[in-house]
């Protein structure tokens, strides 16, 4: 069963790639999955645009404001300070507002001035007898936490093949496979057992329906990823990305494990950690990286 961690993972994959509508959008699924019909988006309407809301959770009249900045990190603080007071005053005025939440898939979190800014909504919020808040990564953490297995898959499952990006696809491939090499490089004998799991991934699970369609519909790309895996053979023509993958396979499947945990845990394991390199695209290139070697 995907760990915790696994989730989050994706999670931030996920606001990165989200933003402007695309995070609306998201935000609209997230919360809708949560709340179902509780939970109503709010839909641009010519000039007068959503009048400073995105989406309002009828339980509790509380209304959400969206930002989604480029890759999860804002370029220019001041203009979101800008849109958070405008959006705040517009939402105030459209009425029935007792809580008010800015959204935002801002990884790091709100610079010094959009603090500042929010700080003074909140006392705002006081006087107009509305709760200001915030709601960001750490709230879709939690949130996360709440869902069952299925709709994390369904919110958070791999892009469609026909959906990536060729033009994305090879840089992260080509980050993605140097530190695998580098990896399994100090390992080839093995012996390691940096890839056995925790025993709560022990636990049975169903396996994901996606999981076969994917793998299917991801082997287009191997041809990219065949020959920027070529480039790690050894004199001998060992493949060290080749023969670390297997090693992988090996050791998870001599455990009690489904073939559906299995292949959640080789994505998590290759994917490994998100850096600011091609990020946005990390789960991708494992996934493809996974449809070759298979």
């Amino acid at each position: 069963m995907p760990t915790a961690a696994y989730w989050n993972s994706m999670l931030e994959l996920h606001l990165r790639r989200a933003n402007g509508n695309a995070f609306q959008d998201f935000v609209a699924r997230f919360l809708g999955a949560i709340h179902g019909d509780e939970f109503v988006p709010i839909k641009t309407q010519g000039k007068k645009g959503d009048e400073g809301l995105d989406g309002f959770l009828l339980t509790g009249d509380v209304m959400y404001q969206c930002y989604g900045a480029e890759n999860g990190k804002n370029k220019k603080s001041s203009n979101v300070e800008v849109k958070m007071a405008k959006d705040y005053a517009k939402a105030l005025k459209a009425g029935g507002l007792k809580e008010w939440k800015f959204t935002h898939n801002m990884i790091s979190g709100l610079t010094t001035g959009m603090l500042k800014v929010f700080k003074g909504l909140v006392e705002k919020g006081k006087t107009d007898g509305v709760a200001v808040k915030l709601f960001g990564i750490e709230g879709f953490k939690k949130a996360l936490l709440e869902m069952s297995e299925d709709t994390k898959m369904d919110l958070l499952g791999f892009v469609e093949a026909e959906q990536v990006d060729l033009v994305l696809l090879p840089a992260a491939l080509q980050e993605l496979i140097e530190e695998l090499a580098s990896k399994f490089e100090t390992s080839m004998d093995g012996a390691t057992t940096n890839w056995v799991i925790s025993e709560k991934k022990l636990e049975y699970n169903a396996i994901p329906g996606p999981w076969q369609h994917k793998l299917r519909s991801y082997y287009q790309f191997s041809e990219v990823v065949t020959e920027l895996v070529s480039g790690y053979n050894d004199e001998e023509g060992v493949n060290a990305v080749s023969e670390g993958f297997r090693n992988i396979y090996l050791q998870l499947a001599l455990q009690d494990l489904t073939p559906g945990e299995i292949l959640f845990d080789i994505h998590e394991k290759i994917m490994g950690k998100i850096t600011a390199k091609s990020n946005e695209y990390r789960d991708i290139a494992a996934l493809a990286l996974m449809a070759t070697m298979f």
